[in-house]
This record gives structure tokens, C-alpha cells and sequence, in this order.
């Protein structure tokens, strides 16, 4: 009687974790459609020689999911609000790990050294992506991004 009180309590303790959504899995925020609003901090090279100083620089960024499909995903960069496009393809792992690069300029978009060049690097967790970029090549610059999820009912979000 014993053993057979104690088996129908594991089985009950065993069907109630079953039930439970995993604790390492975490909510996949990466969908399409989905906006991520924040910053993009450059570390910009200027002049030559003696004269060659870093030039740093902040602006809007706007990150759009356009599609997923399992750890695959496109999108859209916009910078200055929406003046500079950039079109990008990358991964995500299940930890909220994401790696993407330039696939191609948009509109308005001028520098010719970032389509297949610029990397990204980051994570995607708890609503926010913090990262950083690097474009390696003549002009070698970097520099940090920060987003934040701009969920539907935020209103008062900017675009």
C-alpha cells in the first residue's frame, strides 16, 4: 500500500512538471513584425597620419524582423529615422544568441563597404538587444547597438 501511495504521488509530481513550460526556455521575442527601437554608438576613423582621429557618433536605429524561420531570420536596419536602409540576414540560437550581416543597401544608404562586410553580434533577451558591430576593411569601424522590443500595445513608442 505504501509503495503504491508513494508511486501515484511521483506520478502526480511527474505530471505536473511535464505541464510547466521548461525554465531555461525563455520567450522568443525574434518574431516577424516585431520592431526593436534603441541606439547605434560608431567609433568613426577620421583623417591620416599624425592627423587620424576617431570621430564618435550616436543615432536612432530601427531594427524589423521581416521574416523566421527556425534559427533563421531578415530584416531591416533604418538609421536616421528612416533615411539609411539596410537589408540584413542572420541566426539566433536558443539562448538569444544572433549574429547577422548587411545583405544589401536600401534606400538612401551610401557606404559601399558594409553589403557582406559589417557583422553583428549580440543578444537578444528579456525585451532588449545589446551588441556590437564591426565593418573591418580601409575605414575599420565599430561600435555598440542597443534595442528595445516596442510591443504592440506601447502607444507611445516611437516608430
Amino acid at each position: 500500500m505504501r509503495v503504491a501511495r508513494l508511486l501515484v504521488l511521483g506520478l502526480l509530481c511527474l505530471g505536473a512538471c511535464l505541464q510547466q513550460a521548461p525554465c531555461h526556455a525563455a520567450e522568443d521575442e525574434l518574431q516577424p513584425n516585431s520592431r526593436w527601437v534603441g541606439s547605434i554608438k560608431t567609433a568613426n576613423p577620421e583623417g591620416r597620419g599624425k592627423k587620424k582621429r576617431v570621430k564618435l557618433t550616436s543615432s536612432e536605429m530601427v531594427l524589423i524582423i521581416k521574416t523566421r524561420e527556425g534559427k533563421e531570420f531578415t530584416g531591416e536596419s533604418h538609421k536616421d529615422k528612416g533615411q539609411r536602409v539596410h537589408k540584413i540576414a542572420g541566426t539566433i540560437n536558443e539562448k538569444g544568441i544572433a549574429d547577422w550581416r548587411v545583405t544589401e543597401r536600401g534606400k538612401g544608404a551610401t557606404a559601399d563597404d558594409v553589403v557582406d562586410n559589417a557583422r553583428i553580434h549580440g543578444t537578444f533577451k528579456n525585451g532588449e538587444f545589446k551588441g556590437y558591430f564591426i565593418v573591418p576593411g580601409n575605414d575599420t569601424r565599430g561600435g555598440e547597438i542597443e534595442l528595445k522590443l516596442v510591443k504592440p500595445e506601447d502607444k507611445n513608442a516611437k516608430p
